[in-house]
């Protein structure tokens, strides 16, 4: 399992923590080999009693095109719940949920196939802030999922020094485009 953990925090609190799962063995999807990559959100323990999240976004992604063929969501927070699914069908450009089909652009992504799409894209002549752009699928609507290049800078970890990218995302609130830290 290749696995990637992510820290959140919210001032100088920890709040929470986010992991990206890749299963090591690719799964058959309709016929075609895919990996399995699963993501989860989940607010610390000390920060659940302001708002407690514990969400799992499941994506299944072709090994040879990069794209989503099924996504599965299953969300709590703050005492919200939600789940749905998504079938993608990339050559006819359609995404299905709730026995609905929507139209979707070429090479149409899901919040994890987005995530683990950019995290496969070439960036090594990438500009500072140069804007980067993927079609996301999400609640039944396409959208842009964004993120502007921010430079490059050595990390610190438990595991050693690694060499790392740094991005913001460009995140979408109501029509108006907000750029996140």
């Amino acid at each position: 399992v290749s696995q990637s953990r992510y820290s959140l925090h919210y001032g100088f609190v920890d709040a929470g923590v986010g992991e990206l799962r890749i299963m090591d063995e690719p799964v058959v999807v309709r016929g075609l080999p895919c990996y399995h990559i699963v993501a989860t959100g989940s607010t610390t323990r000390s920060f659940d009693w302001i708002y407690k999240v514990r969400d799992r976004y499941e994506s299944f992604v072709t090994v040879g095109g990069m794209v989503p063929l099924l996504f599965k969501r299953d969300i709590y927070e703050g005492g919200f719940t939600f789940r749905d699914a998504y079938s993608f069908d990339q050559q006819a450009r359609r995404a299905t949920s709730d026995g609905k089909q929507y139209v979707v652009p070429e090479q149409v992504q899901d919040v994890v196939s987005a995530f683990y799409t950019a995290r496969s894209l070439d960036f090594s002549q990438a500009a500072m802030d140069q804007v980067f752009e993927l079609p996301l699928f999400l609640d039944n609507e396409t959208h842009r999922f964004i993120f502007r290049f921010k430079g490059r800078k050595v990390i610190s970890t438990d595991a050693g020094k690694f060499r790392a990218l740094v991005f913001m995302p460009v995140v979408m609130k109501g029509r108006h485009i907000v750029t996140g830290k």
